[in-house]
């Protein structure tokens, strides 16, 4: 269910980046607009871009922390939380719809996302909503 969440991204930049080093961050194509602008020494800030380039460098500056991320208008990802709120779905050809149950998933421990946990967490899935909402009000 991750979709392009789960591509890989390969680096090759010798003198840089060690050479067989890995990184479990997760980056969006949008993180490219911080990060070329912090390579290029530029201040200028972008609100929904994170830099990678201390994860590229490897060195001990800390990166800033992924914000969340909004998939869509029911759908967010905060660090290894998932949440999918609930929402109807329509059939083909007319016929009723499908009331689609929330959904929560801890993809570090649930990749495969088989344990809906959006009933035992309901702190967490009220504020991953409240998150949404202010993404999309932006």
């Amino acid at each position: 269910w991750e979709g392009a969440h789960r591509m890989p991204f390969v680096v090759r930049w010798p003198g840089k980046t060690k050479a067989g080093s890995s990184c479990a961050q997760t980056v969006t194509f949008s993180d490219f607009f911080a990060t070329f602008a912090e390579l290029l020494g530029s201040t200028s800030k972008t609100e929904d871009s994170v830099s990678f380039l201390p994860w590229i460098l490897d060195t001990n500056k800390t990166a800033a922390p992924r914000p969340p991320i909004a998939h869509d208008e029911r759908s967010i990802r905060d660090g290894a939380w998932k949440l999918i709120l609930p929402h109807k779905k329509g059939t083909l050809g007319g016929g009723p719809s499908t009331n689609l149950p929330g959904q929560l998933y801890n993809l570090r421990e649930d990749l495969a996302e088989r344990n809906n946990l959006y009933e035992m967490h309901p702190e967490l899935t009220q504020k991953m909503e409240a998150a949404l909402k202010l993404i999309l009000a932006k």
